[in-house]
């Protein structure tokens, strides 16, 4: 995923890019605060593990790839910074339509939730 938002917002393809100390790029350092040891960051293992519970998962319990894709799903929502949307495919179905409904939803998470 932190691929993904990287491509999102730079130019240049990702793998192909290698993290130097010196680095002081500022769009690195916000999408790697996205994913930081703290509660406070959007896609946090503390975030994960309480938006796991409103999937039926406890803290310390196994969350499998279906169960971690929808955590994702709604976490994002609330990343006010980033402007991605998660859509999961179930059945391995892609409905073209919801591709395009969820690339126009505005980014409030009641909106998103809601649809």
């Amino acid at each position: 995923m932190l691929n993904k938002i990287g491509e999102h917002f730079w130019t240049f393809p990702c793998k192909d890019w290698q993290w130097m100390p010196e680095t002081k790029n500022s769009t690195y350092l916000k999408i790697l605060s996205r994913f930081e040891d703290k509660r406070a960051a959007a896609f946090s293992i503390h975030q994960i593990a309480l938006m796991g519970a409103s999937e039926g998962k406890e803290v310390g319990q196994w969350f499998g790839p279906n169960t971690i894709a929808q955590v994702l799903k709604k976490l994002v929502v609330y990343d006010e910074w980033s402007s991605i949307t998660i859509h999961v495919a179930l059945d391995n179905t892609l409905i073209i339509n919801d591709i395009c409904k969820y690339a126009v939803i505005s980014k409030s998470p009641l909106s998103k939730l809601s649809k």
